[in-house]
């Protein structure tokens, strides 16, 4: 491969990662910045605001089974959900425990290892939260660990 190619191919590489960077960080508008525009009424946000959230937590260092757990976590998510997520009714987000901030998860959720919980957000406020502690049990058996993780979702989904 000659240089001038191996220069083309780093500097495509370059503007593909900023574009992606661009698009990740993105500021999104605030309610208040649609309340002005006109787009929605204080009534609309509240029910914005009211959603469930399900969160894979694990720590750095993973392994196989850590792996697995979130994995099919996001395909019980992504699949067995699509209008929630689509809506905003529900939201699936990651998060490593042990990153410089986010300590305050194991007392929040009483964790002691990876784990998928379970948020009821009413208002903007936490009113409940559920640690699926069963996908231990369950990650051995991929279709029954799908069902416990759907059913707990659309549960939590259903209270609201």
């Amino acid at each position: 491969m000659g240089a001038k190619t191996l220069i083309t191919i780093i500097l495509l590489l370059f503007v593909a990662a900023s574009a992606f960077y661009l698009i990740l960080n993105e500021p999104a508008a605030t309610s208040s910045d649609e309340e002005q525009s006109g787009n929605i009424d204080s009534a609309d946000a509240d029910t914005l605001q009211t959603k469930v959230v399900a969160t894979y937590f694990h720590g750095t260092k993973r392994c196989p089974t850590c792996v697995k757990l979130e994995a099919y976590a996001v395909e019980a998510v992504q699949s067995g959900f699509v209008d929630e997520l689509t809506s905003g009714q529900l939201e699936w987000r990651v998060i490593d425990y042990d990153e410089s901030g986010n300590e305050h998860f194991f007392t929040d959720y009483e964790l002691t290892f990876q784990s998928v919980i379970v948020s009821d957000i009413r208002a903007g406020e936490e009113v409940d939260w559920k640690n699926l502690s069963d996908v231990w049990d369950l990650v051995g058996d991929k279709p029954a660990y799908l069902q416990y993780v759907r059913a707990e979702i659309a549960a939590v989904l259903g209270a609201q």
